[in-house]
């Protein structure tokens, strides 16, 4: 069974990235600000938790409010971008690693919609995307970012890197932490043998940085940190 739905999914999201990012290639001439193209990647999620059955819920401590956030989650698995992009109620946009922007039609689809290139093998360049990250906020938009930089393959959480914490600090923006619990066992790291079919994504209360300094980034990540193991460890013990 699990071959099945494996194809399924290798299938479908070969389909739907050829068919949407051509799509947003040929709507990108008209829509410079890319909320249109943001739209059709929100689509291209749905189309693929719809096609392969998987379940995605969300909760919420609060309201948070429309943001400009920079939303911090953990790492579980490739299928975390379409579960944020089918629940999150936000205008974002997301930080990925330069692999992906290399991939055919998606990697296209993505830098047309405003998706932000990071290269952290090289710190000029790492540095430039925390710029086009910056211009985001300022332009209205959250960001989203996995600072842990890969996937668990355990669903554990992984160390952090501070760019995240530094880019909130530096444009004053609140950090909304987020998990994502339940994609490791769908899609774990290194094999296509699938599992459950639930995705949980869960919103934190939004973190103020205003009146804070540099030196406040690891206080931060310890506190996001702590949030997100406690959480994660909450929604092990009851499913």
């Amino acid at each position: 069974m699990w071959r099945l739905r494996s194809s399924l999914l290798i299938i479908s999201v070969v389909l739907y990235t050829l068919f949407f990012g051509l799509l947003a290639i040929l709507i990108s001439v008209l829509d410079r600000k890319g909320n249109v193209l943001q739209r059709i990647a929100v689509l291209w999620a749905r189309m693929i938790i719809w096609t392969n059955f998987i379940k995605v819920t969300l909760s919420c401590e609060g309201d948070p409010g429309p943001g400009p956030y920079v939303i911090i989650s953990n790492h579980q698995s490739y299928l975390d971008i379409p579960a944020l992009l089918v629940r999150l109620p936000f205008n974002y946009r997301m930080v990925a690693k330069k692999e992906l922007f290399r991939i055919p039609v998606f990697g296209w689809g993505m830098k047309l919609a405003g998706y932000i290139e990071v290269d952290r093998s090289d710190s000029r360049k790492a540095i430039q995307g925390m710029s086009a990250a910056e211009h985001q906020l300022s332009e209205g938009r959250s960001v989203v970012i996995f600072p842990e930089g890969t996937r668990s393959r355990d669903g554990n959480l992984l160390p952090m890197k501070k760019g995240a914490f530094v880019l909130a600090l530096k444009h004053k923006a609140p950090i909304l932490p987020v998990t994502v619990h339940g994609s490791f066992r769908i899609l774990p790291k290194g094999t296509l043998r699938m599992g459950s079919s639930e995705i949980r994504v869960h919103l934190g209360k939004p973190i103020p940085t205003a009146g804070k300094t540099h030196e406040s980034r690891d206080e931060l990540k310890l506190l996001v940190e702590s949030w997100m193991k406690k959480t994660l460890s909450e929604f092990n013990q009851s499913s």
